[in-house]
């Protein structure tokens, strides 16, 4: 079913925590980094040194890729997404 269907980009994020961080926080600079990457170890890195932040801007952060993943529109076009990757399985 089409209607189920929820489309996110990662783009989508990364700009949503360059709002909430902005470009110079070291923190939005390894979550960037490790999302492009798309890098489980890079990811698993950045979550733990989001860790050692204060407890708001820790859910700050989480809330921010919460409201991502169930936003219902996403402001990303097809048209600045990357090409897909071949499938691994």
């Amino acid at each position: 079913m089409v209607g189920n269907t929820h489309v996110v980009s990662l783009l989508g994020l990364r700009r949503r925590l360059r709002t909430l961080l902005g470009d110079d926080n070291i923190l939005f600079q390894r979550l960037d980094a490790a999302i492009r990457r798309q890098d489980q170890a890079s990811i698993e890195a950045a979550m733990a040194a989001m860790r050692l932040y204060p407890s708001p801007v820790q859910r700050a952060v989480e809330q921010a890729m919460l409201d991502w993943l169930s936003e219902a529109t996403d402001p990303t076009t097809l048209a600045e997404m990357p090409p897909a990757s071949p499938s691994l399985h």
